[in-house]
């Protein structure tokens, strides 16, 4: 493997003619774009314009990733780009020259990639991520600018073996360069207690309920009821609208598809993970739908831009977004710590748990084989059928069941 400090600067084929770095560093941010064919984009600009090579790239790799997954990569690659313009160096030239960048290069990134915007560490896999879509990036980018130089064989041995070069700095990161970080922090488990307290924190007619009017008891109340019912995500429970809600004999609620104005109605990047799934829901919730449904929530609706969402904003009658159901359940948390005493923090991914852990333990009670209970899990979460996650979300549920079968093993 060829050593950083062993490489001339050689100069190839000029593509186009370089770019100085700027004086200063124009803001990097991702935007939707809308598409001919209705579906949503998402681009990175610096500054007032889309960075042309990370376009390219998103665009090969968006018939295999999810909206949500691009974005994601595009957070991540603002970054590149922010330390990019801090360090002085022209990114650019550096992959027209075939260069790439030095060990200390991406060691000196990589403690860039470990921080949040106020110097604290990020996640583990927080880092990982950022890591791993960078890499993707540059491994990409290299690749194009060898194509480009294919006719030259020594040139093109050179362009891959530092490719490679680089790579292996990339893989070394957070083991061999001394960058760690803190490990995952596990979602809040709630307690039967605490799930008692949170229903009297929001039910409509409780003193205690922190929100202003019954219309805001009302759709919170509701909104936290089908989270806990269909195990959704943030994402997908502002997505919902009112007709994928069927309030029929056999009560069910439909994940499906978005349209693309649904999505574009908030900058929040909600989406469907999962389509396609229909959840059936019991009768009492389904009479609090219809309540809301007809009583509640036309008190939301404007006349003159109705939207068909489930829950909207109470100000500008929009969906809601996701930032506004992480601050719905922070209020709520405060009014649990305030008025019952319980310091838990109550948001979707906790009630997504305790929607798994009691399905779980309902259907084991039932007599439901385990392979039969996490095939469902699997189906209602939204999750692949082999996959992992049915036994994660419901790792109370299991605990309590094998700690019910050795007692009766001891009787």
């Amino acid at each position: 493997m060829i050593h950083p400090g062993q490489i001339k600067t050689i100069h190839l084929l000029q593509i186009d003619p370089p770019t100085p770095p700027p004086t200063s560093a124009p803001r990097a941010r991702v935007v939707d774009v809308l598409l001919g064919d209705k579906t949503i984009l998402p681009v990175l600009f610096i500054g007032p314009v889309p960075h042309t090579a990370a376009a390219a790239w998103t665009n090969s790799i968006r018939r295999r990733s999810k909206y949500n997954t691009l974005k994601n990569y595009l957070y991540d690659l603002a970054l590149l780009f922010k330390w990019e313009a801090k360090s002085g160096i022209d990114l650019e030239e550096r992959w027209r020259r075939l260069e790439g960048l030095s060990l200390a290069e991406v060691e000196n990134l990589g403690i860039d990639l470990s921080l949040t915007n106020d110097d604290c560490l990020v996640s583990l896999a927080t880092f990982s991520r950022r890591v791993a879509s960078i890499r993707l990036y540059v491994e990409w980018r290299i690749g194009m600018q060898i194509d480009l130089n294919i006719h030259d064989f020594e040139r093109v041995k050179f362009a891959y073996s530092r490719r490679d070069a680089v790579l292996s700095y990339f893989d070394s990161l957070g083991i061999d360069s001394g960058i760690e970080a803190p490990p995952i922090r596990p979602t809040t488990v709630l307690k039967e207690s605490d799930l008692e307290a949170l229903a009297r924190v929001t039910h409509p007619g409780s003193d205690a309920n922190p929100f202003k009017g019954l219309n805001l008891h009302w759709r919170n109340h509701v909104l936290k009821r089908v989270s806990i019912a269909t195990w959704c995500r943030r994402g997908e429970l502002v997505l919902l609208e009112v007709g994928d809600v069927d309030l029929s004999a056999n009560a069910t609620i439909t994940f499906a598809s978005p349209t693309a104005r649904n999505q574009r109605a908030r900058r929040d990047g909600a989406s469907m993970k999962t389509r396609g799934r229909v959840i059936p829901i019991d009768e009492q919730l389904a009479a609090e739908l219809a309540y809301y449904i007809n009583e509640i929530r036309p008190a939301f609706v404007k006349a003159t831009n109705p939207s068909p969402n489930l829950f909207l904003s109470m100000r500008d009658g929009r969906r809601l977004g996701a930032k506004a159901i992480n601050q719905i359940f922070e209020t709520i948390s405060a009014a649990m710590r305030l008025e019952e005493g319980v310091a838990v923090k109550v948001h979707p991914h906790s009630l997504r748990k305790v929607g798994a852990s009691k399905y779980r333990t309902n259907t084991l009670k039932a007599g439901a084989t385990g392979t039969n209970v996490a095939e469902s899990m699997a189906q209602i979460g939204g999750w692949s059928r082999n996959s992992k996650m049915p036994g994660h979300y419901a790792r109370e549920a299991i605990s309590d069941y094998l700690g019910m079968q050795m007692r009766r093993e001891r009787k």
